[in-house]
């Protein structure tokens, strides 16, 4: 069979010169196999399409028929010698249908997912007093802490609500056939192709999911749980969607690309096209000037020293400023604060650029491990941070301590004793003071004082 032959196929055919009435308009795309595997093949790439037979009972308006016909004029002298040969079409109608019901439930479970990070992300960024959300497990696999960066944003909207927007466009592409009958969404017509357009958005999705996972492991150091198993579900529909006989993921994309192209030929859509972009340019403009919806991003725009991974006014040893200063300024603090390493740096700026001013550095954990006064989890993990602070102290090495914390924001001992040794700690002696009797009350007396006298 040439294939090529089939697949150049007649375009914007005038059905009136073929029918015995002498009426209709065009139809956008018309095959006439020779062979009854032409036809098979035919019926493989165009599933949807109306099989006619010499054209006689065909009536198609004036305005044309933006479809697909078959006729089978050319057919009726084959003979098929195989009486039990199975209804071809209706095998591929019903493969069309049940990856259409797969990719519907992968996309319904997808909106599911996209919500609840949703709600964690407005969790983690607007609610100073929430818990930890369920997949906030360690220090790794930190749902709430990839939340809290500002690679949790795209233009100023975060990822979840534009999983949200993929997920959904995904469900309703499903039933473009359907809608576009429906008034109010004929302009679904322009996706002929729907499972074409939903596999080449799912490699589109799976390859900007792997981007951030590679940003979630080796700059952030963290994962998100939730936000990986979406990523297999991108691969999944698109996967799901493609079609491996009839050129894959490539075949999709440029079919995809045609039909786009095909549907801004008519003035109407491409009118609307550049309307809805317009909207969309001036939407993102807008949420990535004023983050409305990524308040971490607009504190780090607010706070220039922030943007930078490390501390630049960093520095050595216990004292932070002048030992003899007039100005003693009483900091205290908690390591798993998100905002206090901006905090931090602001501090260090003001010891170097302001004379006679001295940093005292002071534990304030808002941890239930040491702090009575909680009675909820909150920031977990400080109160360890705040122990090998007290411990670093006794090394001379408090700031050090103190950035290597803020920096990485460890939350067991192992995770700290690892960055200690890096960094060239004595780590027993660490160990031993950070866990002895006189540090707990250091920092229990520091809590105190602070109830006591209304801080």
């Amino acid at each position: 069979m040439q294939e090529a032959r089939l697949l150049v196929l007649q375009t914007d055919f005038d059905i009136k010169k073929s029918t015995s009435f002498k009426i209709g308009g065009k139809i956008a795309r018309f095959y006439s196999p020779e062979t009854f595997d032409e036809f098979l093949e035919v019926i493989k790439k165009e599933p949807n399409a109306f099989i006619a037979g010499n054209l006689t009972n065909v009536l198609v308006s004036s305005d044309g028929f933006d479809g697909a016909v078959i006729s089978t004029k050319k057919l009726n002298n084959v003979e098929v010698k195989d009486r039990n040969v199975i209804d071809r079409r209706t095998l591929f109608m019903e493969k069309a249908m049940k990856k259409k019901i797969s990719i519907a439930a992968i996309a319904l479970v997808g909106i599911i997912t996209t919500i609840k990070l949703a709600i964690i992300y407005y969790s983690a960024n607007f609610d100073q007093f929430a818990l930890p959300s369920f997949c906030s497990i360690n220090e790794f696999i930190d749902c709430d802490g990839i939340a809290r960066t500002t690679e949790s944003q795209f233009l100023g909207i975060p990822l979840a609500y534009w999983g949200m927007f993929y997920y959904a466009f995904v469900f309703v592409m499903l039933f473009a056939d359907k809608l576009k009958n429906i008034k109010l969404f004929k302009f679904m017509e322009v996706f002929k192709n729907p499972l074409d357009y939903i596999a080449s958005l799912g490699l589109f999705a799976f390859i900007v999911s792997m981007i951030l996972l590679c940003l979630s492991l080796f700059d952030i150091k963290k994962l998100c749980i939730l936000c990986a198993f979406t990523y297999i579900l991108n691969l999944a529909i698109g996967c799901v969607a493609t079609d491996f006989q009839n050129g894959g993921f490539v075949h999709s994309i440029k079919q995809s690309v045609q039909d786009f192209l095909d549907a801004i030929k008519i003035k109407k859509y491409l009118i609307a096209f550049i309307a809805v972009m317009a909207v969309a340019v001036g939407f993102l403009t807008y949420t990535r000037v004023t983050f409305k919806f990524a308040p971490q991003v607009k504190r780090q725009m607010e706070f220039k020293e922030f943007r930078h991974k490390k501390n630049q006014y960093a520095v050595k040893g216990n004292l932070l400023g002048d030992e003899n200063a007039k100005v003693v300024v009483n900091v205290y603090s908690d390591y798993q604060c998100p905002i206090c390493p901006v905090h931090n740096v602001m501090m260090h700026k003001l010891a170097k650029e302001m004379k006679n001013v001295k940093i005292v550095h002071r534990n304030y954990p808002l941890d239930t491990e040491c702090n009575p006064y909680l009675q909820a989890p909150f920031h977990v993990g400080s109160c360890v941070d705040a122990r090998y602070s007290v411990a670093a102290e006794k090394q001379g090495r408090l700031w050090e301590m103190n950035e290597i914390l803020f920096e990485n924001k460890p939350q067991t001992e192992e995770a700290i004793l690892k960055l200690a040794k890096k960094a060239k700690f004595d780590t027993q002696k660490l160990q031993e003071d950070a866990n002895s009797t006189e540090t707990f009350e250091k920092i229990k007396a520091v809590l105190f004082y602070t109830v006591d006298n209304d801080f």
